[in-house]
């Protein structure tokens, strides 16, 4: 028999070999195997749930806020037109300069509060956002451990 044949089935023998030990594993092995699989695939359900579940709640959250930005908008167009109909009313520039001056410190005060109403609810947008997929991630954490 030629070498390179001989080599070549030396070569099949062992990696037929190498198989069949792969497919022989301890029984203590595999158990450990298919408990890693099983928890890797509740830890996936869970952490999927968990996405789903800040996807959601994301979702809310930002259609509260675009709700909140149209209703100011609409404030603020509804206020600067009532504003120039009464510049536009005035009989005198001293009337125009009073209506003016009248109205700035209330839209002041108003965009103020605005502004502040914007930032609190933004930041507990931010703040809920990872909570369920850290409450996913770790299901056995209390929330005093967070």
């Amino acid at each position: 028999m030629p070498e390179n044949m001989s080599r070549s089935m030396e070569g099949d023998r062992a990696a037929n070999g190498a198989q069949a030990a792969m497919f022989l594993l301890p029984d203590t092995l595999r158990f450990f195997t298919e408990d890693q699989i099983a928890r890797g695939k509740e830890t996936l359900e869970s952490l999927t749930a968990a996405v789903q579940g800040a996807y959601a709640m994301n979702l809310e959250a930002l259609n509260t806020c675009s709700e909140k930005l149209r209703e100011a908008g609409q404030q603020d167009m509804d206020e600067a037109l009532d504003c120039w109909r009464a510049m536009l009313a005035a009989k005198s520039p001293s009337e125009a300069i009073e209506v003016w001056t009248s109205r700035a410190p209330r839209r002041l005060e108003t965009l103020t509060n605005r502004a502040s109403e914007f930032w609190v609810l933004c930041n507990k947008l931010v703040a809920n956002q990872t909570k369920p997929i850290f409450k996913g991630a770790m299901p056995g954490q209390t929330s005093q451990d967070q």
